[in-house]
């Protein structure tokens, strides 16, 4: 299938805190200290820009729905935008939202978590360049993550990206179509739940997701 480019002039706008040589990732952990919302690129703290109403509701249902769901499932551990992922010694992201399996939990530590999660959820928002959405997705291709969810509220679209044994395999859900999310079991979350408002209430979701099915 032939590649098609869109070309995207841009104007950089984000706030790059340098210093005399490039910063390591533990030492960016010790720079950021109570910092909430920077990441590391290539030995350059970047700060991250703020996010827009819809982003953060979309994001604390997910962290909710999900987290709850985990739980009750004793699946693993749900992170969120506050914690750090190890890339390599000069890159350190913080993802929207990430699980790593009960039998990989050995990777996540007080500080930070150190080997690939097992999925990572990214909601782009309006301000979002396709650089840096691109730049992510690379970050996260080469450390292994197993599954790869870019949800798009501006284009109300969903990407997906999942690991196999020859690379990567990417599916662009079609309108309407549910999220499967295979890392955590195969949990199914339709397509109205994420880009529908009212969204349906967190215990209400839960309670769906547990259900047997018939």
């Amino acid at each position: 299938m032939a590649l098609t480019l869109e070309r995207e002039r841009v104007e950089e706008t984000a706030i790059r805190f340098v210093y005399p040589r490039p910063i390591t990732f533990n030492e960016w952990l010790e720079i950021s200290g109570t910092k909430d919302f920077d990441e590391l690129i290539d030995g350059t703290i970047v700060e991250k820009p703020m996010v827009q109403l819809e982003h953060e509701k979309l994001n604390l249902w997910l962290f909710q729905v999900l987290g709850t769901f985990v739980d009750e499932k004793r699946l693993g551990t749900v992170l969120g935008s506050r914690s750090p992922v190890f890339i390599n010694e000069f890159r350190g992201r913080m993802p929207d939202f990430f699980f790593v399996h009960k039998s990989r939990e050995e990777v996540i530590t007080s500080k930070a978590t150190l080997g690939a999660p097992d999925l990572v959820i990214e909601i782009v928002s309006p301000n979002d360049r396709r650089s840096g959405i691109n730049a992510t997705e690379t970050d996260y291709r080469a450390i292994g993550v197993a599954e790869i969810v870019y949800i798009d509220q501006p284009k109300t679209s969903i990407r997906v990206l999942r690991k196999t044994d020859t690379g990567y395999e990417p599916q662009t859900l079609a309108t309407g179509d549910p999220l499967v999310l295979q890392s955590m079991g195969g949990v199914t979350l339709e397509w109205n739940w994420i880009f529908t408002e009212p969204r349906s209430s967190v215990l209400a979701t839960v309670q769906q997701l547990l259900s047997p099915k018939i």
